[in-house]
């Protein structure tokens, strides 16, 4: 099927590269060259003379526009679904011939943004080809998502989802367009779920801990000054299995396999199975920690002659609980500058906000492959939250009444349905998207049990051992010869940098004070309004002069203060105020960064006291 009429097309087309430049290659590849060929739709004339689009499925024929008044029924729709008026953003699943989307661009407001998400690029080139569409293909507010794959239309949706600007969202699948795309509908709607956990999971816990996260960085120095990091690892075990041991509900039916070949693969815990490890007589070979907040699950005898991989953010006492073979790990790649300059390279590894992962990362790294999972339930299984022998465990129902929402049923390991929160369904969205990135890469999870993990090989442990075990015991001096180069900081080199890092915040916290006070000053209207607009101009200088500083003193400060400032952030972003409204924003903005700068300023002050 080619274009009824090329002048539409190509106007239409001239109109979509111009408005949205990303699409350039997704035209040349899906829609230009290699033609489309749309065999069950076809175009119609409705009854008030309006195209419309008849599609046929396994039940029959039906409509994707009203055959009668397209333009009426579009109407009907954005009048039911977007009474809300806090609604910003809009995903519209389905373009069709365009009529509910140029009913959107008629009725939102111009900070409205409107994502289009449409499978097939068939259905978009019939609609090019077919009608003018100029309101909606140079309309700044559209976004174009054309994707089969529902996990990546999914994940593109999501970045469109600024959590700064964003007050409320709707999806809107009309009847058509949702029998239409059934199939799809459905696991776009669960990916995007997925999606928004993972994203919200996240921003929670930099939100919420971002402050903690650096003062903990701080006070763990000592030990990351004088310790390697991930990156001294890096194909210490290239293409020799390895096991990655979490605390999942499953591992219980493990351990007697694990005992059984513990010497003959490499075994990275999480620190949360050091008791039902050590119950059990079996000792990994690297234990990984990086919760901020718990407390150590080994109490008074912390693992011995075992290498210890801790987050430079995790909970101090139990980073110096552990005496020996200390490797460190940045998991943001901001607190890596923000540190490097003290203690040199240590790397970050690719995380996805949990223990579990953050072994995972490790393992990979390494380069061990098969990369073999167990404990990884990441879904209360048969309604428990871990193994036998967790320090903490959960019930679903006990769960359920500290977290309240965010809970929903997924497709399991054997095809079942599981539960899982919204943290857990985050950390199965990180390695979906991983072997999405990675396919190539031989993981196995042989968890037998929990959530299924699209991408991973699923496989018995025993069956994965048999397989892939070592027949000779593991030759464990590769780790040790992989530390040999590594020269430790010296702690007066530490305190050093800590000192340079205080005075970098100072002069920051120099220049917001006196954008602060200037924001005042614009309010006073005693000073006249020429020296009011001088004012203006002088705070636009200094807001130009703290953009250009880059500095770890600025990166740790906006992490520092990041739960204060982004309230203020968000606000300025959404506020519909006048001018006058803007800049007393912006003065809050600049008062939460002076009173950050006075925190930070004295805390790292007392640490640097600390190590006289």
């Amino acid at each position: 099927m080619r274009p009824d009429d090329l002048h539409i097309f190509a106007a239409n087309l001239a109109l979509l590269r111009q408005n949205q430049p990303e699409m350039n290659h997704f035209i040349s590849e899906n829609i230009f060259d290699s033609g489309y060929d749309a065999s069950d739709i076809s175009l119609e004339i409705g009854r008030k003379g309006h195209m419309t689009l008849r599609a046929t499925d396994k039940l029959g024929n039906f409509y994707l526009h009203s055959l009668y008044d397209p333009i009426h029924e579009s109407n009907q729709i954005i009048q039911k679904e977007c009474q809300d008026p806090e609604i910003n953003v809009v995903v519209l699943i389905g373009f069709g011939l365009g009529y509910v989307a140029e009913e959107l661009c008629q009725r939102c407001d111009t900070n409205t943004r409107i994502i289009i998400v449409e499978p097939r690029s068939d259905l978009l080139a019939v609609a090019l080809s077919s009608r003018p569409l100029d309101h909606v293909l140079s309309d700044p507010r559209i976004k174009f998502i054309v994707d089969t794959n529902t996990n990546k239309a999914a994940v593109k949706t999501n970045s469109e989802l600024g959590l700064d600007k964003l007050k409320r969202w709707k999806i809107i699948a009309t009847p058509a367009m949702s029998r239409l795309y059934q199939d799809f509908l459905k696991s776009y709607v669960d990916h995007l779920g997925a999606c928004i956990n993972q994203r919200v999971a996240s921003f929670s816990t930099s939100f919420n801990s971002s402050e903690l996260f650096l003062k903990h960085t701080v006070a763990n120095l000592d030990i990351a000054a004088r310790s390697p990091g991930v990156n001294q690892f890096k194909n210490c075990w290239k293409n020799r299995p390895g096991v990655i041991v979490a605390a999942g509900p499953s591992l219980n039916k493990q351990i007697a396999t694990l005992k059984e070949y513990k010497d003959h693969l490499l075994i990275i815990a999480v620190d949360k199975t050091w008791p039902i490890l050590k119950a059990a007589g079996i000792e990994p070979h690297v234990v990984v920690a990086i919760d901020p907040r718990r407390p150590c699950s080994w109490g008074s005898e912390p693992p011995d002659n075992v290498w210890f991989l801790s987050a430079a953010s995790c909970n101090p006492d139990v980073v110096h609980s552990v005496k020996d073979k200390h490797i460190v790990s940045f998991g943001n790649p901001l607190h890596e500058k923000i540190f490097k300059p003290m203690i040199g390279d240590r790397g970050v590894l690719h995380t996805g906000g949990s223990v579990a992962t953050n072994a995972f990362s490790f393992a990979r790294l390494m380069g061990a492959s098969p990369l073999i999972m167990i404990g990884q339930d990441l879904a209360y299984t048969g309604g428990a939250s871990h193994a036998s022998g967790y320090l903490w465990p959960k019930t679903l129902d006990e769960a359920k009444n500290l977290k309240g929402d965010g809970f929903r049923e997924i497709e399991g390991y054997y095809g079942d349905r599981v539960h899982v929160d919204r943290q857990l369904d985050s950390y199965r969205k990180w390695y979906e998207d991983f072997m999405l990135a990675y396919p190539h890469e031989k993981v196995i999870n042989a968890t037998e049990g929990g959530a299924k993990i699209n991408g991973t090989l699923q496989m018995s442990f025993s069956e994965a051992c048999t397989t892939y075990a070592e027949p000779h015991r593991i030759d464990l001096s590769l780790l040790e010869h992989a530390k040999q180069s590594f020269q430790p900081t010296s702690p007066a080199i530490v305190k050093e940098k800590l000192s340079d890092l205080s005075q970098e915040i100072a002069t920051f916290r120099k220049l917001a004070q006196d954008g602060m006070l200037l924001a005042e000053k614009i309010h006073d209207k005693a000073i006249g309004q020429k020296k009011s607009a001088r004012n203006k101009d002088k705070l636009l200088d200094i807001k130009t002069a703290l953009q250009a500083i880059n500095n770890p003193g600025k990166i740790f400060l906006q992490e520092f203060v990041r739960k204060e400032s982004f309230s203020v952030v968000r606000k300025f972003n959404t506020t519909e105020q006048e001018d006058a409204e803007r800049i007393q924003i912006i003065g809050n903005y600049l008062e939460s960064l002076v009173h950050g700068c006075d925190r930070a300023i004295a805390f790292i002050d007392e640490q640097c006291n600390l190590h006289d």
